[in-house]
C-alpha cells in the first residue's frame, strides 16, 4: 500500500475517562471501597490514533469537544501523543462526554458507564477532504455510521477500518463500505459477554457472509478470529498479567490500522494488534501501558495464526 503523509486519520468518538479502581466489584445495594482514582482521555478512534503514533506512525483524528475543561483536557493528552488535531471541532457551549470506568483489582475487568453524547454528530468539511484522500488507512468507530454514504462518494484512496460495537441505522451501508468489518465476539453474540464457541464460530460465518470486505473479530480472553480466503484463523493472545482490560479493543483497533498501513500481511496485522491490545492491559487506562512497535513485534514472534476450520 502506497503511504501518504497520514498513516491513519481516526474518526469518532473523544470522552474523558474517570476509573474508579475497586478492590472487587460491589455487589447490589452494598458498600465497596475506592481503591484509586485517575483521569485519562478515551473513546474508541483517538484511543486507537494514540496507539498508531506509540507504534511509529502518524494519525490525524476527526471528532468534537465542547469549549470547557474536559475538551482542552482531551485535545491536550492527544497532542501529547502527536495526534494531529487541527481537524477536530470544538462545539461552543459544548460539553464534552465523561465516563465513569470501574476496575475490579481482583479480576482486571471493567465495567464502563457511558454517558450519551451531547454533541451534535460529526460532519465532514471540505477541509477534511484533503486527509480522507491522503490517509493510507481511515479507522471509523460507532460514532462515524452516518457517515458510510457521505464517505462511499468521496473516498478513493485508504483502506477503511470500521470498529463496530452497536447496531444501530446505517449499519448496513458499513457493511458494504468497510474494507476491514471489526466487530467483538459481544456484537455477535448480542450483547452477551460469553456464549458456547460453536455459536460465535456460527455467527461469524453468518456475519462474514454480509459484510463486502474482510471480517475480523475481537474476542478478549480468547483473541481474535480472522476470515481470509474462506478459511476461518484465530490469533490467542500472550500469556501476561491483566490488570485492567479498558482500551484494549481500541489499542487493537489502532494497531491494526497501523499494520495496514505498513502493508502487513492479514495474518500478521492480526498478530500484532493481539500483541498490542494484551500489552495495554498491564497499567491502568487505556494509554499508560502503550507499547513501542519494537516490544510488541517481539511478542508477535510468540503468536500463531490458528486455522479453525
Amino acid at each position: 500500500m502506497n503511504r501518504g503523509s497520514i498513516d491513519v486519520l481516526a474518526l469518532g468518538r473523544i470522552c474523558v475517562d474517570k476509573f474508579l479502581v475497586l478492590d472487587r466489584f460491589p455487589a447490589e445495594d452494598t458498600k465497596v471501597e475506592v481503591v484509586d482514582t485517575m483521569l485519562e482521555s478515551g473513546g474508541n478512534s483517538s484511543t486507537a490514533a494514540c496507539c498508531v503514533n506509540r507504534l511509529g506512525g502518524k494519525a490525524a483524528f476527526i471528532g468534537r469537544v465542547g469549549d470547557d475543561e474536559g475538551g482542552r483536557y482531551c485535545l491536550n493528552r492527544l497532542k501529547e501523543y502527536g495526534v494531529d488535531v487541527e481537524h477536530v471541532r470544538i462545539i461552543p457551549g459544548g460539553a464534552t462526554p465523561m465516563s465513569h470506568i470501574l476496575v475490579s483489582q481482583e479480576t482486571g475487568t471493567r465495567t464502563l458507564l457511558s454517558q450519551k453524547n451531547p454533541l451534535p454528530p460529526i460532519k465532514l468539511k471540505e477541509a477534511d477532504h484533503h486527509l480522507i484522500h491522503e490517509a493510507a488507512v481511515i479507522l471509523l468507530d460507532p460514532g462515524c455510521t452516518h457517515l458510510a454514504p457521505e464517505l462511499a462518494q468521496i473516498h478513493q484512496r485508504g483502506a477503511i477500518v470500521y470498529d463496530c460495537e452497536i447496531r444501530q441505522d446505517g449499519l448496513d451501508a458499513m457493511m458494504v463500505l468497510a474494507d476491514y468489518f471489526v466487530p467483538s465476539a459481544d456484537f455477535l453474540l448480542a450483547g452477551k459477554q460469553s456464549g458456547p464457541k460453536s455459536k460465535l464460530i456460527s455467527q461469524i460465518y453468518s456475519l462474514d457472509r454480509k459484510v463486502a470486505g474482510r471480517l475480523i473479530v475481537t474476542a478478549g480472553a480468547d483473541g481474535a478470529y480472522y476470515m481470509h480466503e474462506g478459511i476461518l484463523y484465530q490469533v490467542a493472545p500472550p500469556n501476561l498479567p491483566i490488570i485492567d482490560t479498558t482500551g484494549a479493543g481500541d489499542n487493537f483497533h489502532g494497531a491494526f490500522a497501523y499494520a495496514l498501513s505498513r502493508g502487513y500481511t492479514i495474518h500478521k496485522a492480526v498478530k500484532l494488534s493481539v500483541a498490542t491490545a494484551t500489552l495495554s492491559c498491564r497499567e491502568f487506562g487505556s494509554k499508560a501501558a502503550q507499547v513501542e512497535l519494537d516490544w510488541a513485534e517481539q511478542v508477535v514472534e510468540t503468536l500463531k495464526s490458528q486455522r479453525i476450520s
